[in-house]
């Protein structure tokens, strides 16, 4: 059944231009959020893919597939980026990044006030050295918005400005996906978690400061729902003006990056709503002033923020652990299972890097070379993300690290009778190396980087579990326009 909703967000966009989802009326209807999603209205035009990326892609998938050159000269390759598709399965969604459109394609599949995620990756150019990191570079959330009548979307990033909540040039495609809500949840109240999410990611995005090393130097600092409150209790004292609460928020310590402004949002939404039972009672009314008002986001550099509707939570919204029952000091490993998504440990991205580009068990003990040389070649990245790379060579820390990773190289390097032998082999290391990256106390060894948005989602669509509370589902690949045809 769908129903009407009233936001509480009366002021009007300070937006530029194109004024996407000024609030000229309040009122929305509410869709089905688990609806069958469209289908496409495009195809890929390989002629023009190839002028844009001169790798020679003879079909879609291409764009979406690592290649890798065997020993013996056999080229193979893996599904890195077709996030479990297979190519029939590939559903093309054209974005441009024209400020006088409204990207209708996207909003076919995102409506107004939903919340999605875009993965920015690189995989059509294999030259792109971010290899560790599945060469995903960036983590847009998507936010559908609406201006007279018309539907559209827009882009919420960390740092704010950029792309200035548009979607990026040409090549730099991305792949969307979609929140997936546990099935206990009324469509009612699902609609009610990823409203709060949406202004609670508001007010990260307007408090939270990029932070300048963000790749392997910021750690993770919300390891857990505790931690996950405790920072939006100094984003609602920014929002009221509590310069110690700023300050806070400003230490590098505190900083956010792009995905995990993704993983914050997320996470706030679910388990802290924005309504008087869970916001302290003295200051409730002060933060509903401000989230009509909407004053705050003058100190965003979105130009676009004012678009995004925002709303205090109704009374009756509880922490999502509440209502799926689940032990709210439950863990899994370093990490609070209760987590919207799962975090990974500098062991796991070694893990998943190895598995996603060269999958041992699929291709056969033929690749273990190539395994051995892909953790050669990331290791400078590894030992920087250890806290390791700017120590001296014969320090204790690091050559613990360099001894157990050339025993993991010699491990991976060698050949087993099969898979499982390798399994048995490699095991004792891998606990070896969680047990040293391990999150400290400061986050260290925890992160949120943008390709655990593709890793997490994979595992969803091929059914894994335990990944957090969200489940993911894929919405399509993003293409920029000029490399598509029309077709419906």
């Amino acid at each position: 059944m769908k129903r009407e909703r009233n936001s509480i967000n009366e002021s009007q966009s300070n937006s530029p231009e194109l004024k996407i989802g000024t609030s000229q009326s309040q009122n929305y209807e509410v869709v089905d959020y688990n609806r069958v999603l469209p289908d496409s209205n495009y195809s890929i035009n390989l002629e023009q893919a190839n002028n844009l990326w001169p790798h020679n892609h003879t079909k879609l998938s291409d764009l979406f597939t690592s290649k890798i050159i065997l020993p013996n000269g056999k080229a193979i390759s893996t599904p890195t980026h077709m996030i479990g598709q297979v190519e029939a399965d590939i559903k093309l969604i054209a974005y441009n990044d024209d400020n006088e459109q409204f990207q209708e394609d996207v909003a076919r599949f995102v409506k107004p006030n939903e919340v999605a995620i875009a993965i920015k990756h690189h995989s059509p150019n294999p030259e792109v050295k971010e290899k560790m990191k599945l060469q995903c570079t960036h983590i847009q959330i998507v936010v559908g918005v609406m201006s007279g009548g018309k539907a559209g979307v827009l882009t919420v990033n960390n740092p704010q400005g950029y792309q200035a909540g548009l979607f990026g040039a040409a090549d730099y495609p991305m792949i969307f996906i979609k929140p997936v809500f546990p099935s206990v949840l009324s469509n009612d109240k699902i609609i009610d978690y990823v409203n709060n999410i949406r202004t609670w990611l508001v007010i990260a995005n307007t408090f939270t400061h990029f932070p300048s090393n963000y790749d392997g130097g910021d750690p993770l600092a919300t390891r857990n729902v505790e931690q996950v409150k405790q920072l939006g209790n100094k984003l609602l004292s920014a929002l009221l003006g509590d310069q110690e609460a700023v300050d806070w928020l400003e230490s590098p310590l505190n900083q956010v990056y792009c995905a995990e402004l993704a993983h914050v949002a997320l996470n706030l939404g679910l388990h802290y709503p924005l309504n008087s039972h869970f916001v302290e009672q003295e200051h409730f009314e002060l933060v509903k002033q401000q989230i009509i008002r909407k004053d705050f986001i003058k100190q965003n550099e979105n130009p676009y923020i004012g678009s995004v509707s925002t709303c205090v939570a109704p009374d009756d919204l509880v922490p999502i652990i509440d209502v799926i029952n689940a032990d709210s000091a439950s863990s899994s490993g370093s990490f609070d299972k209760n987590l919207a998504i799962k975090p990974l440990t500098v062991a796991n991205i070694i893990e998943k890097y190895i598995q996603f580009s060269v999958p041992r068990k699929e291709l056969g003990e033929e690749i273990s070379n190539i395994q051995a040389a892909m953790l050669k070649e990331c290791q400078s990245a590894v030992f920087t993300a250890l806290g390791v790379g700017q120590l001296p060579h014969d320090s204790e820390n690091r050559m613990l690290v360099s001894k157990l990773y050339e025993e993991i190289i010699s491990c991976v390097e060698k050949t087993y009778e099969n898979y499982n032998q390798f399994e048995e082999a490699i095991s004792p290391l891998l606990d070896k190396t969680k047990a040293i990256v391990s999150p400290r106390d400061n986050g260290e060894g925890a992160f949120i980087p943008p390709h655990c948005f593709l890793i997490r989602a994979t595992e969803s669509i091929k059914g894994r579990t335990d990944i957090g509370v969200l489940k993911w589902q894929y919405i399509g690949h993003g293409l920029h326009e000029s490399i598509l045809k029309k077709v419906n």
